[in-house]
């Protein structure tokens, strides 16, 4: 365990309350800034020993975890960058841009105009995708009609609100399908259409910037853990790194927090539980918040990391949809993060509610990925042997929850909870977006823009 000492990081005063939380990813930090921000003393119990929760780093070789892409409208996630100081790490076009490859090498590109006004930029955007036929691009154009005139009925999937609306291939493959995976980390036959036709709507609907995608530019060691850091220390807060909770007891104000050595810590005015979902279920025990958490299915994520002759990539788009790919569904060139160019390109394959991958060897993994890069780039051959051997693989079991219909009904709201003096925030709680680094930053601040401070 690394507990920072009190003399380095000595409590500021405070007049609200003392806070502590559990949980240092998106949703912990989010509520650390938000206490701080209304006066309180805040002490940040985490079970790793690292800030930041799924957006991480291998330190030895600065590769993140996978592929976390922002979107200029996330204002929760924002607040909490712009906060650290590190909002400026990242790649951040005007509009939008997304990219696709087509199986043999076919680049098809879609980028907006800041000269139309929002949202019909993403209509004459998907109009004219580069590449692509007159019939393609009105098919696409088609898809964005429906997605601000069509309601989703709440039982509805992503792929039966598509079926119901007549959507054609191109709208499917081009819009719905990448979207889909990229937003929702599940398929469109997986997906609640209401869940994912709010969330896009929200980025289309604000100004251009709302839809752009923000890619990072440095790792996310560099981004959330070492900036966090700097912050607590500014702000005074506690911090106990590599400490893990054990359970929850009533208290008078707020729980008790038991520690996994058995120690207790008391004395609290309220007590915010931000941890991933399955340690959120396991700690809230026997409360009505637990029921619905235990009824929601994971979906996994694995990333497969690889180093390829830059002539062999062909591109130098950050972000690339496989139209058609599977397992694997984007291809993301990430940051050498030493600025210095090289001969092989730092490339990612995602694949997303990658349940079809569970049990399978990391080897294996990596074998697939490389054959379906090949043939999604057109080579005529395989990559070399030792592009398999120096891949890593990075799993995520239960990289978010499955953001199926009805799913909103199991999810807890953020705020306070049905025990005295607990909070609760996570990308698990019913903020109206899926899980999502912006939905954890969103339920921490949600209260306090309720005025629940």
């Amino acid at each position: 365990m690394h507990r920072v000492s009190n003399s380095y990081y000595a409590p500021a005063t405070r007049t609200r309350g003392r806070v502590a939380i559990i949980g240092a990813g998106t949703a912990g930090l989010s509520s650390a800034i938000a206490h701080v921000e209304h006066g309180y003393e805040v002490t940040l119990i985490e079970a790793s020993h690292r800030l930041g929760g799924r957006a991480w780093a291998r330190i030895r070789d600065r590769i993140d975890n996978g592929p976390h892409v922002l979107l200029g409208g996330y204002r929760g996630f924002r607040r909490l960058l712009r906060t650290i100081g590190s909002e400026k790490g990242f790649d951040q076009r005007p509009s939008l841009e997304l990219s696709y490859l087509l199986r043999g090498g076919k680049l098809l590109r879609l980028k907006s105009s800041t000269k139309v006004p929002a949202p019909l930029h993403l209509g004459a955007a998907l109009l004219q995708v580069e590449g692509l036929d007159i019939s393609g691009g009105l098919d696409l154009l088609f898809s964005a009609f429906a997605t601000f005139a069509l309601a989703p009925r709440p039982e509805e999937t992503v792929l039966d609100w598509a079926k119901r609306r007549s959507l054609g291939e191109w709208s499917q493959r081009i819009y719905l399908e990448p979207l889909c995976r990229a937003v929702m980390n599940a398929e469109p036959e997986q997906a609640s259409a209401k869940l994912f036709v709010a969330t896009l709507r929200e980025a289309f609907s604000g100004n251009h910037g709302h839809s752009a995608m923000w890619v990072p530019k440095r790792s996310w060691h560099a981004l959330l853990h070492e900036p966090s850091l700097r912050y607590c220390e500014r702000h005074h807060v506690q911090l106990r790194l590599g400490d893990r909770v054990r359970s929850l007891v009533p208290g008078e104000k707020a729980p008790k927090i038991v520690m996994s050595n058995g120690e207790h810590l008391s004395q609290w005015d309220r007590v915010v539980l931000a941890t991933p979902w399955g340690a959120a279920k396991r700690l809230l025990g026997e409360m009505p918040e637990a029921k619905g958490l235990g009824e929601i299915k994971r979906s996994p994520i694995v990333t497969v990391h690889f180093e390829i002759p830059e002539k062999d990539l062909g591109f130098r788009d950050p972000i690339v949809a496989l139209v058609g790919g599977a397992p694997f569904h984007f291809i993301c060139r990430r940051s050498a993060g030493d600025g210095y160019a090289r001969q092989r390109s730092p490339v990612s394959l995602l694949a997303g509610a990658a349940t079809s991958l569970d049990g399978i060897p990391g080897r294996e993994i990596a074998v697939l990925a490389a054959q379906q890069l090949a043939s999604w780039l057109g080579r005529k051959s395989p990559f070399p042997i030792d592009t398999v051997e120096n891949a890593k693989v990075i799993r995520e079991s239960a990289a978010t929850i499955m953001p199926e219909p009805g799913v909103e009904a199991r999810r807890p709201a953020p705020g306070p909870s049905s025990l005295p003096g607990l909070w609760l925030a996570g990308d698990w709680c019913d903020v109206g977006l899926p899980s999502t680094l912006e939905g954890a930053a969103r339920s921490a601040f949600a209260p306090f823009d309720r005025g629940l401070a």
